[in-house]
């Protein structure tokens, strides 16, 4: 079932308020506490990577002089993380990291489909739907792409 236009609207207008939507002359919703934690809580708790990936928020809205570097990180986001055609922006910000020494790009998305991870729908029946898919801009033409759940999130709206 498609999400009507006017609640896809709603739905990420939620999003964009529970954050705060500050003073950014982007279109994308600002990043939020949350979508920044659910990565951190996968990298550090679930999966303990070594070395730790860490996250946290450099600016929750893009500052208007990279408005078009946004657009690109985004565009990126959804091509080369294999998301597909009709994938939804649900935020995008900058963020400081252990991986790299200035400010990157996160984009958080929702794909179209049942947001169940391809080696996760065989092997678990029942396994909890992903609520977060995101894409972390190193450079502008190579993203790390992730994604996972929360129980910290809602589902995403199945579109």
């Amino acid at each position: 079932m498609r999400t009507p236009p006017s609640a896809a609207f709603a739905i990420i207008s939620a999003v964009a308020m529970a954050g705060g939507c500050g003073d950014s002359t982007s279109s994308y919703p600002p990043l939020t506490e949350r979508l920044v934690a659910a990565v951190n809580y996968l990298y550090n708790v679930e999966s303990r990577s070594v070395p730790p990936v860490r996250f946290s928020i450099a600016s929750a809205t893009v500052p208007s002089a990279q408005v078009a570097a946004a657009k690109t990180a985004a565009e990126a986001a959804i091509r080369d993380c294999n998301e597909g055609s009709g994938t939804w922006i649900i935020a995008v910000g900058l963020v400081d990291s252990t991986i790299a020494r200035q400010p990157i790009f996160a984009v958080f998305m929702n794909p179209p489909g049942n947001h169940i991870a391809p080696s996760a729908e065989a092997l678990v029946p029942g396994a909890p739907r992903l609520n977060w898919y995101a894409a972390f801009m190193t450079s502008l033409s190579q993203p790390f792409c992730t994604f996972g759940h929360s129980p910290n999130l809602s589902p995403l709206p199945i579109h």
